[in-house]
C-alpha cells in the first residue's frame, strides 16, 4: 500500500535523484518530505547536499546544521 503522505518515500526518491545528479528534482522531493515531516533528518541532509551542488552555500549550511 503506497501512501503519498509518507515523507520517507520522498527522501528515498530524493537520494536517487542526488545519485543521478538531478538536483532540482531532489530539492523538490526534499521540500515535499519536509512539508510532511519537518523533523526529517534525511530530508534536511539531502536538501543541504543539493544546495551545495547548486552552489547555494548559505542555504546549504542552514539545512545541514538542523
Amino acid at each position: 500500500n503506497r501512501n503519498p503522505s509518507v515523507a520517507v518515500y520522498y527522501t528515498n526518491r530524493a537520494l536517487c535523484y542526488v545519485k543521478l545528479q538531478q538536483y532540482d528534482k531532489a530539492l523538490a522531493d526534499c521540500k515535499h518530505a519536509l512539508e510532511l515531516d519537518s523533523q526529517s533528518v534525511k530530508a534536511h541532509f539531502f536538501l543541504g547536499q543539493c544546495q551545495l551542488e547548486l552552489e547555494n552555500y548559505e542555504e546549504a549550511i542552514g539545512n545541514l546544521q538542523r
